[in-house]
């Protein structure tokens, strides 16, 4: 038996665990901006229609588009 065969595939390297670490984050922040869109009263349906699918198809900066852009509408509503 080599020492090849007796390690297991499970060791996860630095790179496993910032891979699925992002891959979580990303699909937790699309699926929260997926949740939020619909209740945006100021939108479209085309709006809502774009903003989901920039949120689903685009992992890490479409959320982070969307929560800025929620972020700047709040601040120009409370003024």
């Amino acid at each position: 038996m080599t020492l090849a065969s007796v390690t297991t595939s499970t060791d996860l390297t630095v790179f496993g665990i910032f891979f699925y670490t992002a891959l979580f984050v990303s699909m937790g922040l699309a699926l929260f901006c997926v949740a939020t869109v619909h209740k945006q009263p100021h939108f479209t349906e085309m709006q809502k229609l774009k903003w989901v699918l920039f949120t689903v198809f685009v992992p890490i900066v479409g959320p982070i588009a969307y929560l800025l852009r929620l972020r700047s509408d709040k601040k120009e509503g409370t003024h």
